[in-house]
């Protein structure tokens, strides 16, 4: 759903869509178009994902906070940079500010989240910011069931 630049995801479920990350603050008129463009209703987005604290993946969460009334998720460790918008950041410092938003859920890892059937789970990845996350989920195809993170885990062990 996002730009050239900058990757957002949009789940379909049931119940609701799910969007992970919400890219550039003056990106989002643009991202909600190109999702009813897709054929989807952004007031239908219910859950807010955001995979780290950063302006380029969290600048527009306020805003579609706002617009959607969905639920924020985000990493515990990121909470706080969240919240101040960007500031104080450890490896920016003050320098890529964004609008601050207040996490709904703070998530933990191996917390999960589900909607309209989907589960997603939340696995902790922090380096890049203390509240890093990256978020998995299940998906079926031809019958069969694909998990990447256990995929990935088994990999790494081999």
């Amino acid at each position: 759903m996002g730009g050239s630049d900058v990757a957002i995801y949009l789940i379909a479920t049931p119940d609701g869509l799910i969007l992970l990350d919400g890219g550039y603050r003056d990106k989002v008129p643009r991202l909600l178009i190109s999702i009813g463009r897709a054929g989807f209703d952004p007031t239908k987005i219910k859950i807010l994902l955001n995979s780290h604290g950063h302006y380029d993946h969290a600048g527009g969460l306020a805003e579609l906070k706002r617009v959607t009334g969905a639920r924020l998720y985000a990493g515990r460790g990121d909470s706080t940079i969240l919240a101040n918008g960007g500031q104080h950041d450890f490896g920016f410092g003050n320098r890529f500010l964004f609008p601050s938003v207040t996490v709904t859920h703070p998530v933990s890892d191996g917390d999960s989240i589900t909607l309209g059937g989907t589960t997603i789970r939340a696995v902790a990845t922090p380096g890049h910011t203390k509240g890093c996350t990256t978020w998995s989920v299940t998906v079926r195809e031809g019958g069969k069931d694909y998990d990447a993170e256990q995929d990935l885990r088994n990999h790494l062990k081999s």
